[in-house]
């Protein structure tokens, strides 16, 4: 019974949703950029990437990963910033740490924290179909979270036109 528990909550906390390609266009330059949002409404990965196919880029991709009910412990603050040390675990992968800066909207919800990956962890993100998120919340709670992101490399096919 125990096992059937567990098993349950673990399920509880994975998030099944099908990755979105979206477009927007820089309103000085007009040049076009393009991310892709896995997971929920109440907790989101987003991808910032140049090109309408996400592929490994030279430099440090843009991530923001949103949580909208419980939010992100500010650690600590440097400046008027404040950050947090996330954990990412991308399928079975070694998990790695970023230094994410905090963010929050009004009365602390929509809650964000905002990221650079590496190349090699870049590669990761676009092959794998699950990222693994640990952070602790503004509860002072450790959460685990998964979003499935399998479809992050192929958006659906409206998307694509």
């Amino acid at each position: 019974m125990k096992k059937i528990a567990l098993i349950l909550c673990m399920t509880l906390n994975f998030v099944f949703a099908e990755c979105k390609l979206y477009e927007s266009a820089d309103e000085m330059t007009d040049e076009k950029f393009h991310w892709t949002s896995c997971g929920s409404e109440t907790f989101n990965i987003n991808v910032f990437h140049m090109k309408k196919e996400i592929r490994p880029q030279k430099t440090n991709m843009y991530i923001i990963i949103s949580d909208n009910i419980e939010g992100f412990l500010v650690e600590r603050t440097k400046g008027n910033f404040g950050y947090q040390t996330i954990r990412i675990r991308i399928d079975k992968n070694k998990f790695f740490d970023v230094d994410a800066d905090i963010m929050s909207g009004y009365y602390g919800k929509n809650t964000r924290a905002s990221f650079f990956i590496s190349p090699d962890q870049q590669k990761q993100l676009i092959e794998g179909k699950k990222i693994l998120v640990r952070y602790i919340t503004r509860q002072n709670k450790v959460n685990t979270e998964s979003i499935d992101i399998s479809t992050i490399k192929t958006p659906k096919q409206e998307d694509k036109k």
